[in-house]
């Protein structure tokens, strides 16, 4: 008898079974021959396809083909021995072996019983003599079923794409002196307590252009300080900042100086860093989606060599993508992608910024400081900073020395940065991070104990070294995490060790903190380890207990020094009294000496912010009330604002949206006032009132926004905006005023033909471009190849199909013409719009 062994890939539910043995067929059997007749017969798969095979009618039951079962069911195969031996392909191969008669060759073919199929894929059949069919029934496990549900399932919504933003319109002047704003901030003593009221007062204003503000604090017995500055920024490569007053020092140490700083480094960096790619390598034949933020973005496959590379866009911070690898034998892994940049470190590539800065000290520490400062994306990945600082003290002059910093990343997954300042300090750290749940991080610095480094860093180690960890376990335990760190320095009077190990977990509901410290000291208990741990714990009441239990939100912690003493303590927090209003917070600590209790009211009032404070121990009484809030000139009530702030160094937008009847873009006679319309400025909204004017106000200055109306909430879908006027650049400490017109614009219709007009295009894209060039609006031709614009705003265009499409249809050009939106109150209608495509020549 004839042997035949077959091998194919099978789905990843049935790899761990053993091999199934069937028995064979003698297909030189004569006596068999004659009960086998070839038949055709569909075999169907639902939801995937069907394919008409050749089969054998035996016994009463049909024997199928092997190599067309297996291209049905998504199982890749080659074919070996002219075709009578199958080879999965490499990954996870299913071996068949022939026994006593289940396996059937003639020729290249291959056929083996339906039940056999059955039982080796996992699936239920169905058979249909009428039909002539074999259907597959519970094959969800199968690779070609599990990809038709994805892409059945999957919705692709595409990154967000950035649009560039245009320059604010050149008729929003710099103010010379407009705008006030005013935070205050108090807080009183209450009962014993010794001083009087504290007080903090910042103002700011618009003068020549820039922003002016100051800073007036007193500190309860007669002290009080004073600080002020004034910037002017500019949309200019070569210089965009010039402060004077108490300002940031250029560079990397977060001091202030009173003198001047000037720079081209922008007033708000933008998020937007670049795009970086991310990999797998998984091998042939798979398919991979990508998720940002948890949502589904784009389906890939991998190339030849088994890789998967695809560019995203990243901003400063975390940039975690998700990857899901789908394998053509219906594997299923999973991986998680990180690339993170911060703008201490990190310039865009290609990007250079500088800082000049210089005056006094703020501070005792020193007389006089100074810096220059230069920095440099060099790529993606490679960031460089120099400069030179400049520091005096009426004991050692001024002197200057200069610094240098390196900051890469390797890929995606290895950071490092090197910095150092010439004979003072140096430092090292490296970082590998593949994922948010798992980073390693190692550190060391070693410093010189001199006047300067002590200006700098204050008491500096002369070398530090440490490592730490975090680690998220995934499956059960993905919502726990532990971590690590371990610290070594040289201190003058010996090595200094410090272990602290932590983590996190949530059991029934509550969240659990616990850490544990080791410190080694040579001066303490003759450098015997000394242990102390801590445990916190978060809690929020069922709902299910109602309005009142269930609200409130608990923290406890029990800590244990390394000196053996213990303190407990626990604070209950009931929110959302009096509309959200309200908040009350109690406590207690209890510790080695009398306990002590605690009392906090939170009120948050549109005008103001209120926080009371009791606290008792031991018969003593204590506490203190602190208000907060602003005020500011709002142009479009010709009053003062009242919020509860602060509000300094923030801007606002102020206007009214309008229906502009002429279209000159101004409010005048004619024209109404459209209240009830969502205005988006930046991230915030706000709605007209009945006169059409909106207030948006806590919005970033000197930095572009888009104005943008929310056309659903407009009472005509033919009404749109003029896009040429939606970017401003709202100013410090005032409202900007901008109105927004809206136009009734009209339907612009039409056919897209082939030459000679004997058949209409499907599918392609029609481009309608304003006559100056500055809007453009895309359509697809429907199945006759007609199109339509809807709400396009009067004025002349231009109407063309894409070149891309012109080329992909076989064509050589697209006629263009010209169309005019004529403007009419209830908007204007423009039919037998006809686009030629012109072939090319033979």
């Amino acid at each position: 008898m004839a042997s035949v062994a077959l091998l194919a890939g099978a789905p990843a539910f049935a790899r761990a079974q053993q091999p199934t043995r069937v028995p064979d067929v003698v297909r030189d059997d004569p006596r068999r021959a004659r009960a086998t007749e070839r038949v055709v017969f569909q075999l169907v798969l639902p939801d995937v396809g069907t394919s008409v095979v050749e089969a054998l009618q035996r016994d009463g039951d049909v024997w199928l083909p092997v190599g067309p079962m297996l291209d049905l069911a998504g199982l890749p195969h080659t074919a070996e021995r002219g075709g009578q031996r199958f080879s999965a392909t490499p990954g996870a191969p299913r071996v068949v072996r022939a026994g006593d008669g289940a396996v059937a060759s003639a020729g290249d073919t291959l056929w083996v019983p339906r039940d056999s199929i059955a039982q080796w894929l996992r699936v239920r059949t169905e058979l249909s003599w009428a039909a002539l069919t074999v259907t597959l029934r519970d094959a969800e496990a199968l690779p070609a079923m599990q990809r038709a549900h994805r892409a059945a399932t999957r919705v692709v919504t595409g990154l967000p794409q950035r649009a560039i933003v245009p320059r604010a319109p050149s008729d929003l002047p710099r103010p010379v002196l407009d705008g006030l704003v005013l935070d205050y901030a108090a807080i009183t003593p209450l009962g014993a307590a010794a001083g009087g009221t504290s007080l903090s007062l910042s103002g700011g204003a618009n003068l020549l252009g820039g922003a002016l503000d100051g800073v007036l604090e007193t500190d309860g017995a007669g002290g009080a300080v004073g600080r002020g500055s004034w910037t002017l920024v500019w949309d200019q490569p070569a210089l965009r900042q010039l402060r004077v007053g108490d300002v940031p020092l250029t560079g990397p140490l977060p001091w202030s100086v009173r003198g001047i700083a000037i720079g081209n480094a922008p007033f708000i960096r933008p998020l937007a860093y670049g795009a970086v790619p991310y990999g797998v390598r998984l091998g042939p034949g798979w398919e991979v989606e990508s998720y940002v933020g948890g949502q589904l973005v784009a389906v890939d496959s991998t190339g030849a060599d088994g890789r998967f590379t695809r560019r995203f866009p990243v901003e400063y911070g975390s940039n975690p993508v998700e990857l899901v690898g789908y394998g053509p034998l219906g594997e299923v892994r999973r991986f998680s992608r990180l690339f993170q940049v911060f703008p201490d470190e990190f310039l865009p590539s290609g990007d250079f910024e500088y800082g000049v800065s210089g005056g006094r000290c703020t501070d005792a520490r020193c007389t006089v400081v100074g810096n220059a400062d230069a920095r440099w994306g060099a790529t993606p990945y490679v960031s460089v900073r120099a400069g030179t600082m400049w520091l005096g003290t009426d004991s050692t002059g001024t002197e200057g020395r200069p610094y240098a910093q390196l900051s890469a990343i390797v890929g995606n997954t290895w950071s490092m940065q090197l910095a150092g300042v010439l004979n003072t300090r140096a430092s090292a750290a490296v970082r590998w991070q593949p994922s948010p749940d798992r980073s390693v991080g190692f550190d060391a610095s070693a410093a010189r104990d001199d006047w300067w480094t002590r200006l700098q860093y204050g008491a500096a180690s002369p070398r530090q070294v440490g490592v730490n960890g975090f680690m998220r376990p995934g499956g059960p335990l993905s919502r726990s995490f532990v971590t690590f760190d371990l610290r070594h320095s040289d201190e003058t009077r010996g090595g200094v060790d410090v272990a602290t190990f932590g983590g996190g977990t949530t059991l029934a509901g509550v969240q659990l903190l616990p850490s544990v410290t080791m410190t080694r000291d040579p001066q303490l208990l003759g450098g015997a380890p000394r242990w102390s741990g801590y445990v916190a714990a978060f809690a929020m009441a069922p709902r299910s207990l109602g309005p009142v239990l269930g609200q409130p939100f608990a923290f406890a912690s029990v800590e244990r020094t390394a000196y053996g003493a213990t303190a407990t303590s626990v604070t209950v927090t009931r929110g959302e009294l009096l509309g959200g209003r309200l908040r009350v917070e109690v406590g207690g600590r209890w510790s080695g000496v009398a306990p002590t209790y605690t009392l906090r009211l939170l009120t948050d009032l549109p005008q103001a912010r209120a926080i009371t404070s009791v606290q008792s121990q031991g018969g003593d009484t204590r506490g203190s009330q602190f208000v907060q809030g602003s005020v500011f000139a709002d142009p479009s009530r010709g009053t003062a604002s009242f919020v509860a702030g602060p509000v300094l160094q923030r801007g606002g937008v102020t206007g009214r949206v309008f229906l502009d009847r002429d279209a000159n873009g101004v409010f005048g006679p004619g024209d109404t006032p459209l209240g009830g319309v969502l205005v988006r400025v930046g991230t915030e909204y706000a709605l007209t009132d009945a006169s059409g004017h909106y207030r948006v106000w806590d919005v970033a200055p000197f930095h572009p926004v888009e104005v943008v109306v929310d056309p659903g909430t407009l009472d005509s879908p033919l009404w749109v905006t003029d896009a040429r006027r939606t970017v401003i650049v709202p100013w410090p400490n005032r409202f900007q005023a901008f109105d927004v017109p809206i136009a009734a614009g009209g339907i612009v219709e039409g056919t897209v033909w082939d030459a000679m007009r004997q058949a209409d295009a499907t599918g392609v894209r029609v481009m309608l471009r304003s006559d100056d060039g500055q809007a453009t609006r895309f359509e697809t031709t429907f199945t006759d190849g007609a199109f339509m614009f809807l709400g396009v705003p009067p004025g002349r265009w231009i109407a063309t199909v894409v070149p891309d499409d012109v080329l992909r249809s076989g064509n050589a050009a697209s006629t263009a013409v010209p169309v005019t939106v004529r403007v009419r109150e209830e908007g204007d209608r423009v039919p037998g719009v006809d686009l030629v495509l012109v072939s090319r020549p033979r």
